[in-house]
């Protein structure tokens, strides 16, 4: 059996994060504090003794017991009967990622997934080392006439002109007014138009992860870094710890987050499939 947790008790599955990776978690912690947005399921809504944590849009988590076979039994099932459709209704998503804490649970969803066309990778979680941030932000480039740096406004974000470089914030976000009472951001502006952006997706008390994403037609300009460096500069003058991880494959994430003073410091497994 699996069924959705009640968001008033996604407490309950906090004896479930025993390893320093699961507690490192911001994003299991985001979803269970109700900061941001997601869904928690488990085999036993009383005495949970395994759980998954979907965090929309993005990524789920598996975490407590990978052979409570009251749980995993069922797991496929769930997926093409519950799953597929919550998450098609929250953020329009056709896939699952999958993400997991130790070699028991990538067995479990190996053989869970056998008989599904799923693909591999690794999460990739950088911790900022500061020093590092102050040496390598002495060089940062400054911005030609036509582009201003600025900080991310409510305004930015709702503006038509804008809608693409924006279209995953509400997968983080249920409202613009809560990412401003609770998050920051950097944009780039040309024109009156954003083509850069860096801000809080996630938030765990002074913890918050980075997203950052520069319009097609303005990539390979250093706009990544530049942006990014700024929004980090803010967070190191406001006593908020920036995070930041990526997907293995994502070559050019991984580059900007070493120019901006991070170092790598944990990998998670990851199994995606489409439905």
């Amino acid at each position: 059996m699996i069924v959705e947790l009640d968001k008033n008790d996604y407490h309950l599955i906090r004896p479930l994060l025993k390893k320093d990776t699961e507690l490192d978690s911001l994003l299991i912690q985001a979803v269970i504090n109700g900061t941001n947005r997601g869904h928690i399921y488990v085999d036993d809504p009383i005495q949970p003794r395994t759980a998954l944590i979907y965090v929309v849009g993005v990524i789920d988590f598996f975490i407590g017991d990978p052979h409570n076979d009251t749980f995993t039994s069922h797991l496929n099932t769930f997926i093409d009967n519950i799953y597929k459709q919550v998450n098609l209704d929250t953020c329009g998503g056709t896939w699952m990622i999958s993400a997991v804490f130790d070699k028991e649970w990538e067995t479990v969803l190996e053989n869970a997934y056998s008989q599904r066309d799923y693909d591999t990778d690794n999460d990739l979680y950088f911790q900022l080392n500061a020093d590092k941030f102050h040496a390598l932000n002495k060089h940062t480039p400054s911005l030609s006439k036509e582009y201003m740096l600025t900080p991310l406004t409510k305004e930015i974000i709702e503006h038509k002109q804008n809608e693409e470089l924006f279209e995953d914030f509400h997968d983080f976000w249920n409202t613009v007014d809560e990412f401003i009472n609770q998050g920051f951001g950097m944009a780039i502006i040309k024109n009156g138009q954003a083509v850069s952006t860096c801000y809080t997706c996630f938030v765990n008390g002074s913890q918050h992860e980075i997203n950052v994403i520069t319009t097609e037609e303005e990539e390979n300009q250093g706009f990544a870094t530049i942006v990014s460096r700024a929004y980090i500069q803010h967070c190191l003058h406001n006593g908020i710890t920036p995070r930041w991880s990526t997907n293995e494959t994502n070559v050019s994430s991984c580059k900007v987050a070493e120019k901006c003073g991070f170092e790598y410091v944990y990998k998670l497994r990851t199994y995606e499939f489409e439905f």
